[in-house]
Parts: C-alpha cells; sequence; structure tokens
C-alpha cells in the first residue's frame, strides 16, 4: 500500500508529520508534538508529493552504445528528446567500449636525485589492463615494469566503475631516466596511448630567482628542495593530454 507524508508546519517552526495510506483526507488530521492546543486553521499542511523509484538498479547498454545507471535514466532520456523508439536497451550491463584516457601523465622536469611521478587513469568496457612503455633520449626503449630498483610501477581498480588507474614513480631522478613515457590501455576492444617528458633541469647560478635551466635552455622557476622519498607529486592531475586509439578488427 503507498504511502503518503505530510508535514505539519507552524511558520519559521517544524511541528511534525504523519505518514498514512491513500484515501486519507488530508482535512482531517492528528495535532501533536508543539502543535497541541492549536486550531486546525492555524496550521499548514503540505501537499503530497509523488517520488518515482526504478526498480531497475543494472546498468544498461543503449542501442546508442552508451551506458546508463539504469533503464529508467535512459527511457528519461527518450522522453526528454521528444523522439520515442530512436533509442532501446541493447542489452544489460554496460556497453563494450576502446579505452579511453581519464586523466594522462603531464610533461616534468626535475633535477638530478629528486623523486618524480607520472599518473594514468583510463576507463572502457571490458576494463582495461594498463602498462608502461619508456623510450630514453639515447635511443633505448623497454617495457615497464623492468627490474630498476629506482622505478616502480602500480596499478589499481578506480576510483570509478570500469576504471583503472596506474603511475610510475621514479625514486631518484638520474640521466639515464630522461626521455618519454607511454601509458599503454587496453582492452578486447582496442588501445589507447598517452605521452608524457620527462625532463633534467639543473641550478643555473647566472639566473635571479632560484630559477632553473634544463638540457634545452630553457629556464622555468625552481622549487623548493625535497627528500625524494616522502615527498612524490600528488595523483589527482586533469590536464589535457594526447589520445590516440586504434580499433582492433
Amino acid at each position: 500500500m503507498g504511502v503518503v507524508l505530510f508535514v505539519v508546519l507552524w511558520p519559521d517552526r517544524f511541528l511534525g508529520y504523519r505518514s498514512v495510506g491513500p484515501g486519507f483526507d488530508p482535512r482531517h488530521f492528528q495535532i501533536f508534538r508543539e502543535a497541541v492546543g492549536l486550531e486546525r486553521g492555524q496550521l499548514i499542511l503540505d501537499e503530497p508529493e509523488a517520488l518515482c523509484v526504478c526498480k531497475e538498479t543494472q546498468v544498461a547498454c543503449g542501442s546508442n552504445n552508451r551506458t546508463y545507471d539504469s533503464v529508467c535514466q535512459m527511457n528519461q532520456e527518450v522522453a526528454d528528446s521528444g523522439f520515442p523508439n530512436t533509442l532501446y536497451l541493447k542489452h544489460w550491463g554496460p556497453c563494450r567500449s576502446v579505452p579511453w584516457i581519464i586523466s594522462g601523465p603531464q610533461d616534468v622536469g626535475s633535477s638530478l636525485g629528486q623523486g618524480l611521478a607520472l599518473d594514468c587513469e583510463v576507463k572502457g568496457y571490458p576494463i582495461p589492463s594498463i602498462h608502461w612503455e619508456f623510450k630514453a633520449d639515447d635511443g633505448t626503449s623497454r617495457m615497464l615494469p623492468s627490474d630498476d630498483l629506482y622505478m616502480a610501477v602500480q596499478v589499481r581498480g578506480g576510483p570509478e566503475p570500469y576504471m583503472a588507474t596506474s603511475w610510475v614513480q621514479i625514486v631518484s631522478l638520474r640521466h639515464k631516466d630522461t626521455g618519454t613515457y607511454t601509458c599503454v590501455a587496453t582492452n578486447t576492444e582496442g588501445v589507447v596511448r598517452a605521452s608524457a617528458q620527462v625532463e633534467l633541469v639543473e641550478v643555473n647560478p647566472h639566473l635571479r630567482g632560484g630559477r632553473v635551466e634544463n638540457h634545452l635552455g630553457k629556464s622555468t622557476p625552481s622549487s623548493p628542495d625535497r627528500d625524494s622519498n616522502l615527498d612524490l607529486p600528488v595523483l589527482s592531475s586533469r590536464a589535457q593530454h594526447k589520445r590516440v586509439s586504434q580499433l582492433r578488427h
């Protein structure tokens, strides 16, 4: 049996509420709490409001290959568009999709011995797997993780459904660590890549203001000395990134 909730109010003061079933006459109600002794005409009764609840809580894939939180959300989109029969349920569960980059790694410069991190957040279904590729400035390439004790790669799920997050941490930057780092996300539907450049910067004593100079001779503001083992960058960037996707046929 449906239930209607009535809220009883006195100007600037909440007096109480009563929930009743269908057929309740709002002209007849009980007075309670601080409302005792007040005449019926002095009370204000809220109008009942309908609350819609979707019985289906499973995510749904629409015919437009878009994943909806529920089939009700999809039906609401159809109703709002004013074009019925243009969108229908393709199947239950998320739509299959090529991975895409939510947040890619950013170019970064640091001095010798300092720690730094590159992060990468991807989404897709099936949930993508992530690995990293490194191409050094001297032209050599390798997959990450490797057996390098000064470099760590971590992968975890989330922070949202159908997402995975990975990051590379360089504990102590060396000359051979400079180059291009590429995040590679893969699932059965395809591959996506995002790259960032790691450069070495050195303090230039001829520049004022504690500025640093990278190996290209460009000067940038320096940052305070930090303990490379204790003060790694926070992995929460949402910067623009390069995105390349390749469909598998």
